[in-house]
């Protein structure tokens, strides 16, 4: 009886590992399609004045508490300060499961380029309640790796 449990411990072992491993790789697909499908085009629309689009790419938590002349204002007087992003690269992506929720959270690293001024910056994204991705927030890391919100 013993070796049957041990057995059974060793095929679950082996079953979640690769479980997860297979899981990793659909994770590495899903972050590059958000990148493409809602983090470039929310910089593309940010970059062109189109704050009303860029805006429906938002989170619901998001919208409800910034409305869309803050956004806009925020925005206009980021790009009087620094410019227009002129480029970008994603250098680093990570998937956050709570274990109180159902609900993914994607924080995605860039390289932003304003112009020659280069920083890097964090972009979360949050699965919605129909199983989509939205922008819950741009920030910039602060010291001690903690995350501070700013627009970018």
């Amino acid at each position: 009886m013993k070796w049957l449990v041990t057995g059974l411990v060793v095929v679950l072992l082996i079953a979640f590992l690769v479980f997860f491993i297979r899981s990793r790789g659909g994770e590495m697909v899903m972050l590059a399609d958000l990148d493409k499908q809602i983090v470039q085009p929310y910089i593309a629309m940010v970059a062109a004045d189109e704050y009303d689009r860029a805006y429906d790419l938002l989170s619901e938590d998001y919208r409800k508490e910034v409305p869309l002349e803050t956004f806009s204002a925020g925005h206009e007087k980021r790009q009087q300060e620094k410019g227009v992003i002129s480029a970008n690269e994603l250098i680093r992506d990570s998937v956050i499961y709570n274990l109180f929720s159902t609900k993914r959270e994607v924080r995605l690293k860039y390289v932003l380029y304003y112009g020659d001024n280069r920083e890097t910056g964090w972009i979360i994204l949050q699965e919605e309640d129909t199983d989509q991705f939205a922008i819950d927030g741009t920030y910039y890391e602060s010291v001690g790796d903690s995350l501070d919100f700013r627009l970018w």
